[in-house]
């Protein structure tokens, strides 16, 4: 499927989200904003760059598939809860795998919360299993989550995010999380 398509799909599945999970929406379009920025400070090409865009707007796609009150719930999610929750990364393929969707999409789709330790999900990927794009929306999807106010916690300054994914770095691809760093003019040793 060729981007313009997929374009139109995740405009139609933006909509859908929007009405279902406002918030869910709102974070889809943070991480797609993320992903621009990224995509520009490491100069990214154009068509490789609305790729990765792409990537980010449908990230949480299968979300859509878990149910409402799961995503609504303002509590801690039970076990049985939690892994209805996981399974958004392997839902969303279910409906995008048929329209042929771009592998390094597929992949951020489905490994976008493996961490680098291996300690991730739905696979335990860890390291260089885990694709390079899958690796850097790990980054960016945590930190949009961590600034943002969300049903179950209150947004933190991006300065206190960033320092927080410092010290959990053994999640995140070490050089990501240093440009992620540099794109904010952050340095890395901040106290």
């Amino acid at each position: 499927m060729k981007n313009g398509e997929l374009s139109r799909v995740a405009e139609a599945l933006q909509l859908l989200t929007e009405g279902m999970y406002p918030d869910i929406s709102d974070h889809q379009k943070d991480v797609a904003d993320l992903c621009e920025e990224y995509g520009r400070y490491v100069g990214m090409d154009g068509i490789e760059r609305e790729t990765f865009v792409l990537a980010g707007h449908l990230h949480d796609a299968g979300k859509l598939l878990v149910p409402a009150y799961i995503i609504h719930k303002p509590a801690r999610l039970t076990n049985v809860e939690m892994a209805a929750m996981h399974g958004h990364c392997d839902l969303a393929m279910y409906f995008l795998a048929p329209l042929g969707v771009d592998p390094r999409i597929a992949d951020v789709i489905r490994q976008h919360h493996e961490d680098y330790d291996g300690g991730g999900y739905p696979s335990g990927l860890r390291g260089e299993e885990i694709s390079p794009w899958a690796r850097i929306v790990r980054a960016l999807d945590s930190l949009a989550a961590l600034i943002a106010d969300r049903p179950y916690h209150q947004g933190i300054s991006q300065r206190s995010a960033l320092h927080l994914m410092r010290s959990q770095s053994e999640r995140y691809d070490p050089e990501v999380l240093r440009t992620v760093f540099a794109m904010f003019n952050e340095p890395w040793g901040m106290s």
